[in-house]
């Protein structure tokens, strides 16, 4: 469904991005992870034809996104960014909407009833029909992002696009969105999303790609990628991936009390 092949970017003479290589298969759920400044924003940006390449090619089922409309690209994948502010004060119910456009002939005046019937099951699928009438700008940075998934949902493409989409959100609500992703995935969703819990990345998704400093170090299963020698390259910090109750849980090398730092027990 995607494929990036010898993926060169830089800004000026900083090279951000060398010679990425990947291919993501339907209904893949695929994280991205890597360390601030590794050049996973500017991936994405590649992907979404918001920044031209100088080098390489990203092709979205079989098509190089170098030829694709606006609104090829639109019906072809769904983004949700880091965070969002609309200097307007839509609904949250016309923000979701937006996501529609690429399949409206008609635009945002005569709406047809599968429209709305999308808005309202990816309203009701992030668990936010009861901001349906709320003002988007007077939500919280986490009720915004939560917002902004259910928008990509009603998109209804065959790739979705997800840049830290749990940063902002409470405990209850990361793991409600990770497991509308692996969902969407089960479904036939192609879905990258990148995040900074290695916790996350190991729970739920199919496959992990590492990134740091602009290359690819590791493309594997959860259980290649998210190690102990993976995680002390990346941070140059010792960590402990333990298992409880049957799950993968990385846990810090050390426990911080009083000032103290001291190893942390295994389990399991």
């Amino acid at each position: 469904m995607l494929e990036i092949s010898g993926l060169h970017f830089g800004y000026g003479d900083r090279k951000v991005l060398r010679g990425i290589e990947a291919k993501l298969l339907p209904g893949t759920l695929c994280g991205l992870f890597g360390p601030n400044g590794s050049g996973k924003t500017t991936l994405f940006k590649c992907c979404l034809k918001l920044l031209a390449t100088p080098a390489g090619t990203v092709s979205i089922d079989g098509h190089d996104v170098a030829g694709l409309s606006a609104g090829e690209m639109a019906r072809q994948v769904a983004y949700v960014p880091q965070e969002h502010d609309s200097p307007f004060p839509y609904l949250v119910k016309e923000i979701v909407l937006m996501g529609r456009t690429p399949h409206m002939g008609r635009g945002l005046f005569d709406i047809p009833e599968a429209d709305r019937e999308a808005v309202a099951g990816a309203l009701d699928a992030v668990g936010i029909s009861d901001l349906a009438d709320a003002r988007y700008d007077q939500l919280s940075g986490g009720q915004r992002q939560l917002v902004l998934v259910s928008r990509a949902i009603a998109q209804q493409t065959p790739l979705m696009i997800l840049d830290e989409p749990t940063s902002a959100l409470d405990f209850d609500n990361q793991v409600r969105i990770w497991r509308i992703l692996r969902r969407l995935a089960l479904e036939g969703t192609t879905v990258l999303a990148c995040s900074h819990d290695p916790n996350h990345v190991a729970w739920f998704c199919d496959r992990v790609l590492v990134l740091d400093r602009g290359r690819i170090v590791v493309d594997g299963s959860p259980e290649e990628a998210i190690t102990e020698s993976t995680i002390r390259s990346l941070y140059d910090e010792a960590c402990q991936v333990s298992r409880i109750n049957g799950l993968p849980v990385v846990i810090p090398g050390f426990a911080g009390r009083g000032g103290e730092r001291g190893p942390v027990a295994r389990e399991g």
